[in-house]
């Protein structure tokens, strides 16, 4: 009886471990398969997805799912360098883009409660993953590869869009100086340069893009939009300068 009742025990004992194990694979199988899906959706991450979340166009449960699994896979410390600088890289994208939908959001929020007469919101929808953190995620990326022309080129548009614009001209310089055909940084530093007031250098920077690029419509357009600029001011010099001339004949009679 003793002897049926330790066999008895022992069997418990094996399929308590055996159950144990097959639990224990199981929870591999599932964080492997989540992994596996989180590597897809970030770091190995359709091309169509990154460049509508780059462009602004993605719909935002993309952006934010892509933010969810570059978040679990930074964190998973599994990753190589130049796959964690490319975690890194399509999270900033993310963020900017969700920041973006945040403030257009907001915007829109504020200008049907100015039309409708209703108080505006107390609380305005806020995006926690904001355009400092794509910044922070853009400098990980050029502490990874200092030569990644992709990461200086979407920190300044970051920075643009947070009114920096001295910083992001640095960054688009920078971008140039690694990728000298970089059409985009050449536009994008064109228009700062605009906003600046610095008219000649914009339309230089349009030039080199245009001639790298003759098709680029945007290049095309802020250039005409500086030739005009250009043209008013020195139309409205020349009339202060006629101007000064008349008043000092004037002068000179009386």
């Amino acid at each position: 009886m003793r002897r049926v009742a330790s066999l008895i025990a022992v069997s418990l004992l094996a399929l308590g471990l055996s159950v144990a194990a097959a639990g224990a694979d199981d929870a591999r199988d599932r964080l492997a398969a989540l992994y596996r899906a989180d590597r897809s959706a970030c770091v190995a991450a359709n091309g169509n997805d990154v460049a509508e979340i780059e462009t602004g166009v993605a719909a935002d449960s993309t952006t934010a799912s892509m933010i969810g699994a570059c978040n679990r896979l930074i964190s998973s410390g599994k990753l190589n360098r130049h796959d964690l600088a490319v975690a890194y890289y399509n999270r900033g994208l993310a963020r900017k883009a969700w920041a973006v939908s945040m403030m257009a959001l907001s915007s829109a929020l504020a200008t049907k409660a100015a039309t409708t007469g209703n108080a505006p919101l107390t609380k305005t929808p806020k995006n926690p993953d904001d355009l400092d953190g794509a910044i922070a995620d853009f400098d990980e990326v050029i502490r990874l590869d200092p030569k990644d022309t992709r990461a200086y080129t979407n920190r300044g548009r970051v920075r643009q869009l947070k009114g920096d614009l001295t910083g992001a001209i640095s960054d688009w310089d920078q971008a140039i100086r690694l990728d000298s055909e970089n059409v985009e940084a050449y536009v994008l530093r064109g228009i700062a340069l605009q906003t600046k007031g610095y008219i000649g250098a914009a339309v230089r920077d349009y030039d080199w893009a245009i001639s790298l690029d003759p098709k680029n419509a945007v290049a095309y357009y802020n250039r005409g939009l500086a030739w005009e600029s250009k043209r008013r001011y020195q139309s409205r010099a020349s009339r202060l300068q006629c101007g000064a001339h008349d008043d000092a004949k004037k002068s000179r009679r009386i």
